[in-house]
């Protein structure tokens, strides 16, 4: 009875979440196939974006779902799999929270959704704010497109080494131990840094030792005497339990050693290190002579620009958009946040050497900042985002002060003053902190000049950001219209970039496809790609009769109305162009050449109908322009 009314009016709901990565091994091997290709193409994705895709199949012509999500929905394969693919077939999001915490046990952020089959003509609400539009990355912008990996920032990044076993790291203790057993295993025992020794210790130095002993054959460990019987007896019972078969083979190599790493370091005295997870973002310059953990991303570079760049406000802003989070804090995943970014190019000299003293006096005030206070990094940007720091404060009791001056504010004070760890006063540490966001808002306007960009007002202060958990979103940073202009122009830096490294023939074919169908253009003639694929130049056979028409204008039948099996190309108030074409074997997501597929039955194509070049009509909100019917 449901469906033979088009389907439900309404579904609201709480789907199962669930890694793409999990899938198989929670709901077996064949069902993981069988969602795959019933939503192909389609790639790893949670669970909760099948539900988006399935519920939304059944809601009839002007129904609505509104689903909670995690918060991954609106990025990466998810967004693409689920809410782009909605939205590509009539979906309109009206409302959203783009990301907050769960109100229950379980320490996860999600997201609101609520998405209308068919065009929505009423208010829309995003994070409790009335708005024109909502994309599917959850944000007001028009901007859909997404960035791609340039060839220019390949192979500057790693990250560390995944050792697959406890045993392989100790304290100085045990070193002091192997070592003084047999002098010789100082050759193979390196310090350990793992991501809280960089974001929690004031001096960001190692406090454990590994044995580094991969690129080894088992005869050549056996002469390191210490470190064998060491690696014998707390490395291989435990390795001798995996599964994977080459795990236990080589007992005493680490699962990923990253050679490429260490050859790359080997040629600096430093190089910028990053943790792959947290929710500061910051970078920093450590010596190259140790062992990185695989909680850490390395950055082959060790110039004050670069660093400058990477800890910029701009930096920060892109990672946020283009990366997915981990129960909100952010993930430096490379692939998404370094390879796709484009620095800037080199620029005067006075503007080059302006940018790296400022850089360069910024990361000095912030290690002097964590020296004075003897506090690490993650607690020092704790400060520096605390809109509520003040250098006055009256003695009053924990909970009364707290009250009144914040929770980060009294976390300092009582650090300081009651506690005693720190090397200053309370009253001492303020305007170290006031003074190294007065260098983060030099470095990002240094930034800025390095891009031509200075016509953009950055407006420094303490602004809510939503891409942030809903209980911590005030940070000292940009406003919000420069956050909008900056990402805008960085995107369309990416594409400039990629389009002219396309021209090199530096990408893959179906990577180049893939970028000229979001912006709904034809791969030009010509290309060649570097799987060694080229796009043949097409030859287009004139006869007498097309002569004529050229000539003369014999025969013509200029296509003026838009008609079914009409190929259409229109314009919205922004400039952008768009291209479908109306035909009854209409697939999803298909294309005829650059014309997206659509059926005549679908609003979009309702609306089209009849109407000729020319003409103006709205959509979703927009106002589009029939620029050719063919």
């Amino acid at each position: 009875q449901v469906f033979s009314n088009g389907g439900f009016d309404c579904i609201l709901g709480n789907p199962p979440f669930r890694g793409g990565q999990k899938l198989t091994g929670d709901y077996g091997f064949p069902f993981t196939e069988f969602i795959k290709f019933k939503y192909a193409p389609i790639g790893s994705v949670d669970l909760v974006t099948y539900f988006f895709r399935r519920i939304f199949e059944i809601i009839k012509c002007d129904g609505f779902q509104s689903l909670i999500s995690t918060n991954s929905i609106s990025q990466g394969n998810s967004r693409e799999g689920g809410l782009d693919f909605i939205i590509s077939n009539n979906g309109y999001i009206n409302h959203a929270v783009r990301s907050m915490k769960w109100p229950g046990v379980a320490a996860v952020e999600v997201a609101l959704v609520t998405i209308k089959k068919g065009m929505f003509r009423g208010d829309k609400y995003l994070n409790k704010i009335k708005v024109d539009f909502i994309s599917s990355q959850l944000y007001d912008s028009l901007i859909e497109t997404k960035p791609y990996q340039l060839n220019s920032n390949q192979n500057e990044t790693s990250v560390g080494s995944l050792v697959n076993g406890k045993g392989f790291v100790f304290n100085k203790l045990t070193k002091d131990k192997l070592c003084v057993d047999d002098f010789k295993s100082t050759e193979i025992i390196y310090p350990y840094l793992n991501g809280m020794n960089l974001n929690s210790d004031k001096n960001q130095k190692p406090n454990s030792y590994t044995i580094n002993a991969s690129n080894l054959t088992i005869d050549k460990l056996k002469k390191y005497q210490a470190c064998y019987e060491y690696l014998l007896a707390e490395v291989k019972p435990a390795r001798d339990k995996l599964k994977d078969i080459k795990l236990k083979k080589y007992w005493w190599k680490y699962e990923r050693r990253r050679p490429e790493l260490y050859s790359k370091v080997s040629q600096l005295n430093r190089c910028i290190v990053v943790a792959l997870t947290s929710k500061t973002l910051a970078f920093n310059f450590i010596k190259t002579d140790l062992i990185f953990s695989n909680a850490l991303v390395v950055i082959f570079k060790d110039d004050y620009k670069s660093f400058g760049t990477l800890q910029s406000s701009f930096h920060f802003l892109w990672v946020s958009k283009y990366t997915t989070p981990m129960k909100g804090d952010l993930r430096y995943l490379s692939s998404s946040c370094y390879e796709t970014f484009p620095f800037p190019d080199s620029c005067k000299s006075d503007i080059e050497e302006s940018f790296e003293k400022v850089c360069s006096s910024f990361d000095r005030k912030r290690k002097e900042i964590m020296q004075c206070t003897n506090l690490g990094l993650t607690k020092t940007y704790n400060q520096f985002h605390n809109y509520d720091l003040t250098s006055t404060v009256e003695l009053l009791d924990s909970k009364s002060f707290e009250k009144k001056y914040g929770k980060e504010t009294w976390n300092l004070y009582n650090h300081l003053e009651v506690k005693k760890e720190g090397n200053i006063s309370y009253e001492e540490s303020v305007p170290l902190i006031f003074k190294l966001r007065e260098l983060h808002k030099e470095m990002d306007e240094a930034v800025l000049a390095a891009y031509g960009w200075q016509d953009v007002s950055l407006r420094h202060d303490f602004y809510e950001v939503d891409y942030l958990p809903e209980n911590d979103r005030v940070r000292f940073t940009i406003h919000p219209d420069a956050r909008k202009e900056v990402l805008k122009r960085l995107l369309l830096l990416n594409h400039e970039r990629y389009e002219e490294e396309v021209k090199q023939g530096l990408h893959k074919k179906k990577d180049v496809v893939a970028f000229y169908e979001q912006k709904n253009q034809e791969v030009p003639e010509g290309i060649m790609f570097s799987d060694g694929k080229k796009k043949p130049v097409k030859r287009k056979k004139v006869t007498l009769v097309e002569e004529l028409k050229e000539q003369y204008g014999l025969f013509n039948e200029v296509a003026t109305e838009v008609k079914e099996n009409s190929k259409i190309t229109i314009k919205n108030e922004e400039g952008v162009v768009f291209k479908y074409h109306i035909t009854q074997k209409a697939t999803k997501g298909n294309f005829t050449g650059a014309f997206k597929q659509i059926a005549p039955v679908s609003t979009l194509a309702e609306i089209m109908l009849g109407r000729k070049v020319g003409d103006s009509f709205v959509f979703g909100g927009v106002q589009y322009k029939i620029l050719k019917v063919e």
